[in-house]
C-alpha cells in the first residue's frame, strides 16, 4: 500500500506545486509489477483530480496569486501560462485534455479552467476532463516502460533496469527544463 500512497502524494503534488510528473514513480513500479503500476496510476489519477480541483477553486477566489506562484515553478514561464490561456479560448476542454501530453502542466490547465476570459468551464465539467487529460499519460507511459523492460531489457535485472530508467528520467528532465526555462 505505500507504493500507491506514495502514486497518490506525487500526483496530488505535481497536479499543484511540484514540477516532477507521477510517471517517474508509475514507471518504476511497472519494472517490478504492471498490475501494481496500472492501479498506481489509478492512485495518482485521484490525487491529480484533488489538485486540480484545489487549483480551479483557488484560482476562481484568488487568480492572481495563483499565477504568481505559477511563474515560480521551475519549467513554467508567462509564454507557457498565456499558451494555456489561448488554448483554452480557442479550443476549450480539448486544448485540457491534449495540453499535458505535449508536455504543458496540467496544473495550468487547472488554474485558468474557471476563469480565464471567455473559458469559464463548469466544476463538473473540468472534473471530467481532467480524468482523461492525466491517465491517457500516465497509463501510456507506465505501460511503455512495462514493455520495454520486458522486451527490450529483458535479460537484464531490476538493479540494471532502474538504473536505466534513472537515466532516461534525467535525461528527459535536463532536455525538457533546458526547452522550457523558467520565469
Amino acid at each position: 500500500m505505500g507504493l500507491m500512497l506514495a502514486a497518490f502524494v506525487w500526483g496530488l503534488a505535481e497536479a499543484t506545486i511540484f514540477f516532477i510528473i507521477p510517471d517517474v514513480i508509475l514507471t518504476y513500479i511497472a519494472l517490478q509489477n504492471i498490475k501494481k503500476a496500472l492501479l498506481a496510476c489509478l492512485f495518482a489519477l485521484i490525487g491529480a483530480l484533488i489538485g486540480g480541483t484545489s487549483l480551479y477553486f483557488w484560482s476562481l477566489s484568488d487568480p492572481a496569486t495563483v499565477i504568481t506562484v505559477l511563474n515560480i515553478i521551475p519549467a513554467i514561464n508567462s509564454e507557457m501560462i498565456q499558451e494555456v490561456e489561448r488554448s483554452l479560448r480557442q479550443d476549450g476542454l480539448l486544448a485540457m485534455v491534449l495540453g499535458p501530453t505535449q508536455g504543458i502542466p496540467y496544473k495550468i490547465y487547472a488554474s485558468y479552467a474557471s476563469y480565464a476570459p471567455t473559458v469559464g468551464i463548469g466544476y463538473l465539467t473540468f472534473l471530467l476532463a481532467s480524468i482523461p487529460a492525466r491517465l491517457m499519460r500516465f497509463l501510456a507511459v507506465t505501460v511503455t516502460a512495462w514493455l520495454v523492460s520486458k522486451y527490450v531489457f529483458g535479460k537484464c535485472t531490476l538493479r540494471q533496469k532502474q538504473w536505466i530508467l534513472s537515466w532516461v528520467w534525467v535525461l528527459v528532465y535536463v532536455t525538457y527544463f533546458g526547452v522550457n526555462p523558467s520565469g
